[in-house]
């Protein structure tokens, strides 16, 4: 290179260096830069806010599946899984031990089957009066024996009696030593002679009145015996207590109310020949306290 052209690009660059932009032109272009600035800001601004509402939604999204999972998983949940569940998680003093069958309120295999043998073994008895008094509270006592006199067709005669109390009603009634079998059968007591050719069945029937017992005697009577007898008040002495009776031939019947109860005596004759019965009931009869 030349000499001159040395000391050209020298003063060339001098000229550069001391060179002043127009006060206008400068003003303009920092204007221009100031725009270009703010105009990147709010690029940037935006950016970041789309960047923080994508990542808001997603993490709702995501939150509204996982609900709707879990949520789902306890709808479906089996119930002898969610009772399993909740006795497993039942701690503390309240905790049942697993082994414990009652407290768990599950019943011993073993013990039920000792009870269900226990009700086979004792059946339920019934009740002839339909109500009340159960057969282990029922019961008749032979309270001792003593001589009377009644009439047979016309005849004095002198016979032995013993005497019975029925409970838990206190009923006492007599009856003549000819009955001098008798036995319990359920709530009933029957009397009968050795041969069992006639019988005296005695029970109680509870929260009931002569008069609704009487049509229902007569109703049966007259459906099973063509020599049916009308209800009447019965010949019975020194009986204090208001009766009825209908005889069908060789069946009668009795009922004496006794305060909200009925006495129930129902006579049977079995052997048309066994007349002395018929006549031995009236003590029966007469000797009801």
């Amino acid at each position: 290179m030349s000499h001159n052209e040395d000391e050209l690009i020298k003063e060339l660059k001098e000229l550069k260096t001391n060179a002043q932009l127009d006060p206008e032109r400068k003003e303009s272009m920092k204007i221009a830069l100031q725009k270009h600035a703010k105009k990147k800001r709010s690029r940037s601004k935006a950016k970041h806010t789309f960047i923080w509402l994508s990542s808001t939604a997603a993490v709702l999204a995501c939150g509204v599946i996982l609900y709707t999972f879990i949520n789902s998983d306890q709808i479906t949940l089996p119930a002898g899984d969610n009772e399993q569940s909740e006795e497993i998680g039942n701690t503390g003093e309240d905790a049942k031990d697993p082994n414990d069958m009652e407290g768990l309120g599950v019943e011993d295999p073993d013990n039920n089957d000792t009870s269900t043998a226990e009700e086979e073994e004792t059946p339920e008895q019934d009740d002839p009066s339909g109500e009340g008094v159960s057969q282990q509270e029922f019961k008749v006592d032979q309270l001792g024996k003593e001589t009377r006199t009644i009439s047979i067709e016309g005849t004095e005669e002198e016979t032995s009696v013993y005497n019975y109390r029925m409970d838990p009603y206190g009923i006492e009634y007599q009856v003549d030593t000819y009955y001098g079998e008798y036995a319990i059968e359920e709530n009933t007591v029957r009397h009968h002679d050795k041969n069992n050719y006639t019988s005296i069945r005695l029970y109680v029937e509870e929260n009931a009145t002569i008069e609704e017992l009487a049509n229902e005697f007569d109703a049966r009577y007259n459906e099973n015996f063509n020599n049916v007898s009308e209800i009447m008040e019965p010949n019975d002495g020194e009986n204090p207590y208001s009766g009825l009776t209908q005889n069908a031939g060789s069946q009668e019947y009795y009922l004496y109310q006794i305060d909200d109860n009925v006495l129930v005596i129902e006579y049977e004759q079995s052997n048309p020949e066994a007349s002395d019965g018929s006549a031995r009931l009236q003590t029966v009869i007469e000797s009801i306290r």
